[in-house]
């Protein structure tokens, strides 16, 4: 997946060894739309996804983040303080992933934010 703002953490993945799998991968994005190459870790493809979109709907959506609040943890978050920690989480994880594959594992605590939170974003 290529991304600014994978390139900007240092974390955009190359999978073009060769031009024989150039060539096969831009035939599957042609046919699928992607890689077979973003199925080989779905935990990673997953965690880049939310990571690019969240940090994109951070820097162009045209609502007040701080208006809608949820509940986590006994705790009141707006929706800002969720997209704050969902970019910052990620981020450390690909990070890791980076450094430290395959001994990296997402938190829970991602996906329960993320529940609380997609209802949420729209604008």
């Amino acid at each position: 997946m290529k991304s600014r703002y994978l390139k900007e953490i240092n974390c955009e993945r190359n999978f073009y060894c060769d031009k024989e799998r150039e060539k096969q991968f831009k035939k599957e994005i042609k046919e699928y739309g992607f890689p077979s190459s973003e199925t080989w870790n779905l935990d990673v493809s997953f965690i880049e996804f939310l990571y690019i979109t969240f940090k994109m709907y951070d820097e162009y959506n045209r609502i007040d983040t701080h208006f809608n609040h949820f509940y986590f943890d006994g705790e009141e978050w707006d929706m800002q303080k969720g997209i704050d920690y969902i970019i910052n989480e990620t981020e450390k994880c690909l990070i890791s992933y980076r450094d430290n594959f395959p001994d990296t594992k997402i938190p829970e605590k991602i996906y329960d934010v993320l529940k609380q939170l997609m209802p949420l974003m729209w604008w």
